[in-house]
């Protein structure tokens, strides 16, 4: 014990510079090694699940997965509409209409946040009219989870609600 009690009252003689950095100089691979472990722990390591919400009448219901979205979307009857919710800001919403789905988005998030609808661009399967018809209940709902999960909408664009094209 005595060992312990001179390291801790022994004076430091060697103060830190701030002009170093804890990636050179003594103990730099100690820290190196550590965030490198850290880090390969880190991708080993379920992401948190972003809590995800289907809110249809007024009725929320938590969304476990892409599946089970699309079989809330499958239940909107004609002319109905639900909207998926985020803690975030991010939303999208859909509705059932005559030969599909209409998907519109949150735009910019913040205060000057406006309303963006998903067209189709032209490309294999898809006439150039196609618009703002999403044809079938797993592509809207794939738009939706999209979406809220931050990532690119494929075969898609979005547009102001004003020059949507139907």
């Amino acid at each position: 014990m005595p060992a312990l009690l001179d390291v801790l009252t022994r004076p430091v003689t060697a103060r830190p510079s701030l002009d170093t950095d804890a990636t050179s100089g003594p103990g730099a691979e100690l820290t190196t090694d550590v965030a490198a472990e850290a880090e390969a722990w880190l991708r080993t390591q379920p992401r948190p699940r972003l809590e995800v919400s289907w809110v249809r009448r007024g009725r929320v219901t938590l969304v476990r997965d892409a599946a089970h979205l699309a079989s809330l979307v499958a239940a909107l009857g004609q002319g109905a509409f639900g909207v998926l919710e985020t803690p975030s800001v991010r939303w999208a919403q859909t509705m059932r209409v005559d030969g599909g789905y209409v998907v519109e988005v949150n735009g910019v998030p913040g205060p000057d946040c406006f309303v963006r609808r998903a067209v189709a661009l032209p490309g294999p399967g898809r006439d150039a009219g196609s618009g703002d018809l999403v044809p079938t209940v797993s592509e809207a709902a794939d738009l939706l989870w999209c979406w809220v999960h931050a990532r690119a909408l494929p075969g898609y664009e979005l547009t102001p609600l004003g020059d949507h094209r139907t």
